[in-house]
């Protein structure tokens, strides 16, 4: 059930959407474990773009419904963050600028991520830009609201 449950069609979809953008060379969801894996990456691969996928958490109640509430449907929110590496040393801010523009509108591109129980999209980028010559590196983040019933996430 995991590999075709709602959160993973999610992940994999973002995954696909992403890849879809020219200014990435690559889309992952296995993490850098440092500065060692990020350099020793082909520079074919720069932009590289990871999908890293949070636990769905149940979704604030927006009804009068208690919180033991029987329903077979369930409305969680699952976090997603998108970590972007370039290499660029000349001019980073206007990369990452770009790409971050290109990835935001992807997401907003279809805000049911061609779900039919998918909800909603939010945008939630991270001011924080990390900047070590030749690399730099940003965050988008995410969260998708979707349903679902209480044999999985």
């Amino acid at each position: 059930m995991a590999s075709n449950s709602r959160r993973e069609q999610i992940l994999v979809r973002m995954e696909a959407k992403l890849n879809e953008l020219s200014s990435l060379k690559a889309v992952d969801r296995k993490p850098l474990t440092g500065m060692k894996e990020l350099s020793s990456i082909p520079v074919t691969k720069i932009p590289l773009a990871i999908v890293l996928g949070k636990l769905p958490v149940p979704a604030p109640k927006e009804s009068g419904r208690g919180p033991g509430s029987n329903s077979d449907i369930n409305k969680s929110v699952l976090g997603i963050d998108i970590l972007v590496y370039i290499q660029d040393a000349k001019t980073p801010d206007t990369t990452i600028s770009n790409i971050a523009d290109d990835v935001w509108a992807k997401l907003f591109e279809d805000v049911q991520q061609g779900f039919k129980w998918v909800i909603a999209t939010k945008v939630l980028p991270d001011a924080n830009i990390a900047v070590w010559n030749p690399y730099a590196a940003f965050k988008m983040g995410a969260e998708i609201t979707y349903l679902h019933g209480k044999e999985g996430i």
